[in-house]
């Protein structure tokens, strides 16, 4: 099946005579509303809109202890977007998802449309992706990062949330297109440099996202793994204090000393990470996570070698 952005079915075939009541997003679809059931409440597809208000919105701490009027989940009420407390998706779907009628998560590009633009697949992830992630969840510096990220209470690729980063979201996309020129283009940069993974930020509804892509084709897990590293423990490593200047300065500020302290593509960065005799903190984090995903597996040591051949020829 296949479906706009909002929900509403564009495509639908079955190759068998079971026809699962799962559907978009994986939820579950009533035949005689036409309604999806996503735990905290009912979403109507066809006019894109919840059926009942935000349970974030009201104030009832003998059913949940959290609301917005407290600032909790998304900026609570200094965000605007939360104010609309039947929209979906901050009316951001291309982007956005919302697994329970609550938050946010990250999608897969498998497909485009007619005019070019990725479908998303949610709560979906390719197996060695899944693989990868569980790896690095293994290390020190990625199971901190993923628990951090995390809400408590919930648990990504075997580490336990704990919540520090609420508010805040890391967005992984993973772009697998079947198609060779959208894949190419997707992967590309304006120079036509073929990139393999990035890591960005981007605000959108008053909030701060941090976005990782990676290119699954034809990609094994311990070549994502690698990647996945590079990105999250090279680039990543300054999630932190760019939180706190976002909070203390807004967006331009963070995005700005992002830009300065990595350079442009990440060449500082890179340039660290060749240095043997380097104390950069991405370097460092890069390559203590290298050492621990090696001790999980030593099939990591051909493919971290070759990378860093890579970067010693380009940097």
């Amino acid at each position: 099946m296949e479906y706009f952005a909002f929900g509403e079915t564009f495509v639908e075939e079955h190759r068998s005579s079971n026809n699962s009541p799962y559907k978009f997003n994986g939820k579950e679809l009533d035949e005689e509303t036409g309604w999806y059931y996503y735990g905290a409440r009912y979403y109507d597809a066809r006019t894109s809109i919840w059926l009942s208000v935000d349970p974030l919105a009201n104030v009832d701490y003998l059913m949940n202890d959290e609301a917005y009027i407290n600032g909790e989940h998304n900026g609570g009420v200094f965000n605007s977007f939360n104010h609309n407390s039947y929209g979906y998706c901050y009316q951001n779907p291309v982007i956005l998802i919302d697994p329970n009628g609550k938050q946010v998560v990250p999608k897969l590009y498998e497909k485009t449309d007619a005019k070019g633009k990725p479908i998303p697949q949610v709560n979906k992830g390719k197996i060695r992706f899944m693989n990868a992630m569980k790896d690095f969840a293994k290390t020190t510096y990625g199971s901190e990062l993923i628990a951090n990220f995390t809400e408590k209470g919930y648990s990504h690729f075997g580490v336990k949330g704990n919540g520090k980063y609420t508010g805040y979201k890391l967005m992984i996309h993973q772009l697998n297109f079947e198609n060779g020129q959208d894949q190419f283009n997707y992967t590309t940069d304006s120079d036509g440099n073929s990139k393999t993974g990035s890591l960005y930020m981007q605000e959108i509804g008053g909030k701060l996202f941090f976005v990782m892509t990676l290119d699954l084709y034809e990609k094994d897990s311990k070549y994502l793994a690698e990647t996945i590293t590079h990105e999250l423990a090279l680039h990543g490593y300054l999630i932190e204090k760019l939180i706190n200047l976002y909070e203390e300065s807004g967006y331009d500020a963070a995005s700005e000393y992002f830009d300065m302290m990595t350079g442009d593509q990440g060449i500082n960065d890179h340039c660290e990470l060749i240095n043997p005799l380097s104390e950069h903190e991405g370097a460092l984090q890069y390559k203590k996570t290298r050492d621990e995903l090696i001790k999980i597996n030593p099939e990591y040591e051909e493919v971290f070698k070759k990378e860093q051949e890579k970067y010693e020829s380009q940097y």
